[in-house]
C-alpha cells in the first residue's frame, strides 16, 4: 500500500499543483466556480466546507474552503449633494414576485479562502472578486466578474514517510510556489433560467518542487460552461436539471448532469452523474433565513476508487442582512 500512495503521490504531484479542487455542493454555491455570481442574492452569503476525499486512502485529499459575497445597489443622486438610496422594491416569496426583486444595477463583491492538502502536497488561495449586474428587462438580467488572487504551492518532504528512513531519494526539503491567479466569469440569469461562462487560472505559470518532480509544468487553465433551468409545480416542489462542462486544458471534458429536487423551499436533494463514471449524491437544509447546511457524498469509477470508500463533503452557510426572510435562493 506504501509503494502504491508513494507512486501516486509522485505522479500526481504536478497534477495537484495546476489543477482546482472539485466540490460537489457548488449547485448550492455557484459562486464556487464563477466569479460573476458575487451579489446575485440580496443578502450577505457565507459558506463554509470540508471536504474528505477518497476515504480509507492514507494520504488522500482534504480541502476547505470558505466563501462570502454581496451586493451594494447602486445610489441615485438627488438635487442635494448628498447621494440619497433609491426606495426598496416590494418583494412577496410566498407570491413568487421575483421580478421587481433586486431588479435595479448593483455591484458584486466577494473572497474566497481555500486550502487544500493531499500527501506532502499543500495549496492555499486567496482570490477577491467584484461583479456587475445589470437587468436586460424586468425578467432577464446579465452579470460580469473578475476575481484575482494569489496561490501557493508547497511540498514537505518531511511530510513523506518512507519504508526506509535511509533511503536519499527524499531530502526532507520544502518547496513553495507562489503565483498570481485570474479569474473571469459571465452569468446570464432570470428566476428560474441561468447559463454561465467563467475561466479560471487564466494566468499560466511555471511550478517545480526540486529535485522530486524536476520537470516544470504550466498550471491547467479552467473553462466551465453552466447551464440550468427550475420547473415549479405548484406544490412547493421545484424541479432543477443542470449541466456544468468543465475543460482542463488539456485534459479531456467533463460533463456534470444534475438534476435537484427541492421540497417546501427548504429541503433540496440532488444527483449527480459525472462523466468520469462518478456520482454524486446532494443535499441541502434550510434551517431558517440565516443558517443553510448541507453533505455530499461521491464515488465513481477510476483505478484509484478500489482503494477508498468514496468521498465526503460538509457545508455550512449563513445569511447576513436577509431582509427579505429568503429561504431557497431566488436566482440561484
Amino acid at each position: 500500500m506504501f509503494i502504491f500512495t508513494y507512486l501516486f503521490f509522485l505522479c500526481n504531484s504536478n497534477i495537484f499543483a495546476q489543477t482546482k479542487p472539485n466540490f460537489n455542493h457548488y449547485l448550492f454555491n455557484y459562486y464556487l466556480i464563477n466569479p460573476a455570481v458575487a451579489g446575485i442574492e440580496d443578502y450577505v452569503d457565507i459558506k463554509s466546507s470540508v471536504r474528505s476525499q477518497w476515504n480509507g486512502l492514507e494520504g488522500s485529499p482534504e480541502t476547505l474552503v470558505l466563501t462570502v459575497h454581496g451586493n451594494i445597489e447602486r445610489r441615485k443622486k438627488s438635487g442635494s449633494a448628498n447621494p440619497v438610496k433609491e426606495k426598496q422594491p416590494s418583494f412577496d416569496e410566498q407570491s413568487g414576485d421575483f421580478n421587481s426583486y433586486n431588479a435595479r444595477p448593483h455591484h458584486g463583491f466577494g473572497a474566497m479562502f481555500l486550502a487544500d492538502r493531499i500527501g506532502p502536497f499543500s495549496k492555499m488561495q486567496f482570490n477577491g472578486s467584484y461583479a456587475y449586474h445589470l437587468p436586460l428587462n424586468k425578467n432577464y438580467r446579465l452579470a460580469a466578474g473578475l476575481s484575482f488572487g494569489i496561490i501557493q504551492n508547497r511540498l514537505d518532504q518531511d511530510k513523506i514517510t518512507l519504508h526506509d528512513p535511509n533511503d536519499m531519494a527524499v531530502f526532507g526539503e520544502r518547496y513553495t510556489n507562489l503565483n498570481p491567479d485570474l479569474g473571469i466569469g459571465v452569468w446570464f440569469y432570470s428566476r428560474d433560467l441561468f447559463i454561465g461562462l467563467s475561466g479560471a487560472q487564466l494566468l499560466k505559470y511555471n511550478q517545480s518542487f526540486g529535485d522530486f518532480a524536476q520537470s516544470e509544468k504550466e498550471s491547467y487553465q479552467h473553462i466551465i460552461i453552466t447551464g440550468g433551468y427550475k420547473f415549479h409545480t405548484g406544490y412547493n416542489v421545484v424541479f432543477a436539471p443542470s449541466i456544468s462542462v468543465k475543460w482542463l486544458s488539456p485534459s479531456p471534458f467533463v460533463i456534470d448532469y444534475n438534476f435537484v429536487i427541492s421540497f417546501i423551499k427548504r429541503i433540496s436533494l440532488g444527483l449527480t452523474y459525472r462523466s468520469n463514471n462518478e456520482f454524486v449524491l446532494s443535499s441541502r437544509f434550510i434551517v431558517s433565513p440565516l443558517i443553510e447546511i448541507g453533505y455530499a457524498f461521491d464515488y465513481g469509477g477510476a483505478a484509484v476508487d478500489r482503494y477508498n470508500y468514496g468521498s465526503h463533503e460538509i457545508y455550512v452557510g449563513i445569511r447576513l442582512k436577509n431582509k427579505y426572510k429568503v429561504l431557497c435562493p431566488v436566482h440561484l
